[in-house]
């Protein structure tokens, strides 16, 4: 995973020596990254990763898709999300997307 539990669980607030949610954040954190994935057509790689040279559109996941990750986490964790991604997420994302012309 390109984000870490213990980090997602201090951006919800949760110390690190209750774990009763872990399985749950752990799903979610995989859930939402497959989703900006497949929102943005490209595979994000932790730091210090190679890009392998299959034809794939690769990125380093910066700070912005780790945040945009963790607001997603948080969103879905609190039962607040409802699907879709919020506007300021989309923001972070959109470097990330192909765009079509025409």
């Amino acid at each position: 995973m390109i984000v870490d539990l213990i980090d997602v669980k201090r951006f919800l607030q949760i110390e690190d020596d209750i774990t009763e949610h872990d399985p749950v954040i752990s799903a979610l954190i995989e859930s939402v990254h497959k989703r900006i994935e497949r929102e943005c057509n490209c595979i994000f790689l932790p730091k210090d990763t190679e890009f392998p040279c299959d034809g794939k559109r690769y990125f380093i996941a910066e700070a912005d898709v780790l945040l945009a990750i963790k607001i997603l986490v948080c969103n879905l964790f609190e039962g607040r999300g409802g699907g879709s991604i919020p506007a300021h997420v989309e923001v972070m994302l959109h470097p990330f997307k192909e765009h079509a012309i025409g």
